[in-house]
């Protein structure tokens, strides 16, 4: 450790640090996201007088409530029909929350799978067990430890949050409403 430096209230702050070709750098504010420079992240600082700017992910800007429940924010992604394959859409999608989950490395989840009500139910309960696990499965394939994704399950067609349940017509996006896939931040009290 060479410097420990706080920052004004504005988040402002100035050090002052020898410059070494293996500096890291590792900025931390309550409830926003960590980041750290060095390893993994170069500096990219060219001279001994050079600035460097950061800003800090909020927790606010990146978990929303809903129902109740705080979840990530990520962009809505659907699964091809019958399938459990990631496709390149939810795999940038996934690839944004791999970002904020290593940003937070306190965050622990709880990753759900709902499908609409087309088939039978219970091969739409393994396709959303299915689902749940290919999301983690990514997760973890992309750094993030599995001990934070505590828990997945899939709930199938259990849950419509429309009138599209079996036997009723619907429309396409109406059947597509019930396909989603929350990450749900268990430990958000704590953080």
């Amino acid at each position: 450790m060479i410097k420990t430096v706080y920052s004004q209230e504005n988040g402002k702050f100035y050090a002052e640090l020898p410059w070494e070709e293996d500096l890291s750098l590792t900025l931390t504010k309550e409830r926003h996201a960590t980041m750290h420079y060095g390893q993994e992240q170069a500096l990219e600082i060219s001279s001994s007088n050079e600035l460097l700017e950061v800003s800090l992910a909020s927790l606010d800007n990146v978990i929303r409530e809903r129902n109740g429940r705080p979840l990530i924010r990520a962009d809505r992604f659907l699964f091809a029909r019958g399938s459990a394959q990631l496709n390149p859409q939810i795999r940038e999608v996934l690839d944004e929350v791999v970002g904020t989950l290593k940003g937070f490395p306190e965050i622990k989840l709880r990753i759900e799978a709902h499908t609409d009500s087309r088939g039978n139910a219970r091969t739409n309960l393994r396709l959303s067990d299915q689902r749940a696990t290919a999301i983690r499965d990514y997760l973890i394939a992309q750094g993030i430890a599995a001990e934070r994704l505590a828990e997945t399950e899939g709930f199938g067609e259990s849950q419509i949050l429309n009138n599209c349940k079996d036997g009723v017509y619907c429309l396409e996006m109406l059947h597509q409403q019930n396909e989603r896939y929350p990450m749900v931040v268990l430990n958000y009290d704590e953080l």
